[in-house]
């Protein structure tokens, strides 16, 4: 909310001209006993003041499913209060020849308002009001939420707004800096005056709080008249930063947004210290040698800072910007603009990254980096240049922890060299921990669930961040091993697979075991796709120098790697060394942007010429040789006549007709002969957590009875829910988190649970693990467990798998399990067979496995 009289015209009639320097650091600070803070600067140029009322409250206090709250209550704070109804909180103002206006950001929630000096005691009655005594009307929530989605809409209609949304969403994974502060259109709609009302009342009080006064006052006078209307408030402990850290981001990320424009749109975002961080201030000066700075004060770069000319990334397009805001804690640095629709994004990226190179290791010449030192310090003097300006500085920069950073913020500029600016280039800016957000011209999907069109402009903003991968593709090299290629745009880079039978290591440590499924090794690895060619020829000395594992692991020492020790053992999994004597590739994956008229030659090269092929070796179902027509329908996706899905010769037969039984299972699958009911080992350390498993053995891929078992595990177990999750977590607080999985080699099926526990604790969960499996059994699934049941295997075929590790991994599996792949379609087809009576005739066997459990030294003496 914004309202102006401009200050140059004000100044002119009253016949003024302003100091050379608002000098902050002129500033007195003052705390009242319950807690407020009160920073006064007096500044006699004009006969005017500046009021800025500033709370500790912004999206960061926010949860899901109430998004926006900060912002719609400051909507509210505009409207009326005990002392001043209707709208007199405004109203007054305009009254008194003053300006007013606020908002909502990540950090805080502010309010100030300039006023002739007469005013002052009417704005400090404002604030009191505000604070203490706002009328949180509920027949005033309706117009104010049309008011909210109706600004909403404004900025649904900007691209950059939208595109910036999105990608700090991408960006940021944990920390609530995520937020949307303007809020979701569906939290904004559902928002009720109890929950603007409780927002209120937890964030809004004196200890929460930041007084900024500029103009020309008498500091004593001033603090006087603060004591008499904010001293009798009760005061408490100011809302805590976040506790969560936002993880170190360990690969690129990508977005992606189909939107009606004549341009296409990018934002480019990287991780990025906070204003108290020792980096901020060579931060401040990379980013003016890379394109310009706007200084720190927010409201002067609130989107982002147009390159200058002569700058690094100047020219890269028309529009290109920086944007770099002063947080509390670490938010992001981004890299903006747009180019024609028909203009090259991967050559955008590329110079994009060239100039962050250049910044990084390409010293800068002494008197160049005293320009931008200078440009820099000029920016700092732009930042302030009015009360206001100052009022908010001064209360921003408090409220974030950081105003000695503010004031002693020349000097540190002053002192740096050009070392630490390639510093915070090389740990700020690699190309491993950005997030690239691009959105080009299209036609936005529509939600099921949209009517009004800002619904439909809110879905597209969490919905698109994602575009359906093209089929895959399936060839085969000349010695007739399987290929397949799965093209997505999502990331510059490429992930490639090569899987072979058995256990093998090599002193690169570039082979994995039990990958992508158990009895298999493979090569796996993502790089820039530029480095394809390269990649496969280190895959294929990985494979060359590759050796069987000799032997088994000795016992681990954690309690999740022993429980897996323990899981194999009784499973009878492969042993190693168990593997052929040369690691040739039985199938190859390729995912990202692959270039299909020359991967097949590349492949070739490497891994055909006189090699031998592992197909149909060992009699297992999952390395038959598959023809090129073992599939058909493809979806249209075919190379060189060789079809990709088979959504209609299913190789499962109906449930309920033939399978394997329990005790077939268990012998085929190598389990050992007469397993117990419940098996320990113990680890003689002090770890802070056991662990507590299950295991029993369950159909081959092949089984049509294992869409029933899948059912079955979900509705036990996923994650953090399902029966035995919402009893051991969210009612009890016994585990954090469960580990469910299906596992196979191809042929024999095993259904694993497991979770970490304290010792004191085991007892109780393994005594609720029994519980659990038992109540499958006296409580049966009812009708709507099954549905969302199926309807999750559905959905998680979709949204699953993104990354290209993850596309490789997923389709390796479906072809090793299944000698085919398997299209959503298809899946959608098998599961609509499965009925609730399939689901109840497995739970017996279901229920009949073993618990393991891992002791550690607290709790050796436990019984079991």
């Amino acid at each position: 909310m914004t309202s102006r009289l401009p200050l140059f015209l004000l100044a002119l009639l009253l016949g003024h001209t302003a100091s050379a320097e608002l000098n902050l650091a002129g500033a007195s600070q003052h705390t009242l006993d319950n807690g407020l803070t009160v920073l006064i600067l007096e500044e006699q140029s004009f006969p005017l003041v500046s009021v800025q009322m500033l709370y500790r409250a912004g999206a960061r206090d926010e949860i899901p499913g109430r998004t926006g709250l900060a912002h719609f209550l400051e909507h509210m704070a505009f409207r009326g209060s005990e002392h001043f109804p209707d709208t007199g909180l405004v109203s007054s103002i305009y009254a008194a020849g003053g300006e007013w206006h606020g908002y909502t950001w990540i950090d805080q929630t502010t309010y100030f308002a300039t006023a002739p000096l007469a005013a002052l005691d009417l704005l400090l009655d404002i604030e009191a009001d505000r604070m203490a005594r706002l009328d949180i009307s509920a027949a005033d929530i309706p117009a104010e939420r049309g008011a909210v989605l109706a600004e909403m809409n404004g900025y649904e209609n900007d691209i950059t707004a939208v595109l910036h949304d999105a990608s700090i969403f991408a960006a940021l994974t944990a920390h609530p800096y995520r937020n949307n502060t303007i809020g979701w259109a569906s939290d904004v709609r559902a928002i009720t005056s109890e929950d603007v009302a409780a927002f209120y009342a937890r964030h809004y009080h004196p200890g929460n709080a930041i007084l900024a006064i500029v103009g020309a006052v008498d500091t004593d006078t001033v603090l006087k008249s603060v004591k008499e209307r904010f001293a009798m408030l009760q005061g408490r402990a100011a809302t805590p930063l976040p506790v969560t850290i936002e993880p170190v981001q360990q690969g690129e990320r990508r977005v992606r947004l189909l939107r009606p424009g004549t341009r296409k749109h990018f934002q480019l975002v990287w991780h990025a210290p906070s204003a108290v961080s020792a980096d901020y201030a060579a931060f401040l000066l990379l980013q003016e040698l890379l394109g310009a700075s706007s200084g720190v004060n927010f409201l002067q770069n609130d989107w982002g800072t147009p390159a200058r000319p002569g700058s690094l990334l100047h020219g890269i397009s028309d529009d290109i910007n920086t944007w770099f805001i002063p947080t509390a804690q670490p938010y992001v640095f981004t890299i903006s603009g747009s180019i024609a629709n028909d203009g090259n994004e991967a050559e955008l990226e590329n110079a994009i990254d060239a100039a962050l190179v250049t910044a990084a290791e390409q010293p800068v010449g002494a008197e160049r980096f005293a320009a931008a030192k200078q440009r820099l310090l000029d920016e700092l003097l732009l930042d302030v240049q009015t009360t206001e300006d100052a009022a908010h500085q001064l209360a921003y920069f408090s409220g974030i922890d950081a105003l000695d950073t503010l004031l002693s913020l020349r000097a540190r500029i002053a002192a740096l060299e050009v070392s630490d600016v390639q510093r915070v280039a090389k740990r700020y800016l690699s190309a491993q921990q950005r997030t690239v957000a691009w959105s080009v011209d299209g036609t936005s999907p529509q939600s099921p669930h949209s009517a009004a069109p800002a619904q439909k402009v809110s879905v597209d903003r969490v919905a698109s961040d994602s575009q359906p991968a093209p089929a895959p593709r399936v060839v085969h090299l000349d010695n007739g091993t399987p290929v397949i290629a799965q093209e997505s745009g999502l990331s510059a880079t490429v992930h490639l697979l090569a899987i072979v039978r058995g256990q093998y290591a090599n002193d690169a440590a570039t082979l994995r075991s039990d990958t992508p499924i158990n009895g298999r090794s493979a090569f796996s690895l993502t790089t820039p796709n530029r480095q394809l060619h390269a990649l496969i020829e280190q895959a294929a000395t990985a494979l060359h120098e590759a050796r069987p594992q000799a032997a088994a692991a000795p016992p681990a020492d954690d309690p999740y790697q022993r429980t897996e020790q323990i899981f194999a053992r009784i499973a009878g999994s492969p042993q190693p060394g168990l593997a052929d004597s040369q690691a040739v590739p039985e199938l190859l994956v390729v995912a990202g942007q692959v270039d299909t008229s020359t991967l097949l030659d590349q492949l070739n090269n490497e891994f055909a010429a006189n090699k031998k092929t592992t197909q149909g070796t060992n009699g297992n179902p999952a390395t038959r040789a598959v023809s090129a027509n073992a599939n058909a329908n493809a979806a249209g996706a075919t190379d060189a006549g060789n079809p990709l899905f088979n959504s209609q010769q299913d190789q499962r037969t109906e449930p309920g007709s033939a399978s394997t039984t329990p005790a077939e299972r268990q012998e085929s699958a190598g389990f050992l002969t007469g397993a117990p009911a419940a098996l320990r080992e113990h680890i003689d350390l002090p770890l802070a957590q056991a662990r507590t498993g299950y295991i029993v053995a369950a159909p081959g891929p092949q089984d049509p009875t294992l869409d029933a078992w899948l059912a079955a595990l979900y509705i036990l177990s996923h994650d953090y829910e399902g029966r035995l999750g919402k009893q051991a977590i969210s009612r009890r607080g016994l585990v954090y988190y469960i580990d469910s999985r299906y596992r196979s080699d191809g042929t024999h099926g095993w259904i694993t649970l497991s979770a970490g526990v304290s010792p004191d604790k085991q007892a109780d969960f393994r005594k609720l693990l029994a519980a659990e499996l038992e109540r499958l059994i006296s409580e049966p699934p009812n009708a709507q467990e099954v549905a969302d049941a199926l309807q999750h295997r559905t959905g998680r075929a979709l949204s699953a798998h993104q990354s290209n590790q993850e596309l490789a991994d997923n389709l390796a599996r479906h072809w090793l399990w299944h000698g085919q792949l398997e299209s959503s379609a298809g899946l959608q087809t098998r599961l609509a067979r499965v009925s609730r009576d399939d689901i109840l005739r497995v739970l017996p066997d279901f229920v009949a496995g073993t618990v393991v459990e891992v002791t550690v030294r607290a709790a050796d003496k436990q019984p079991l």
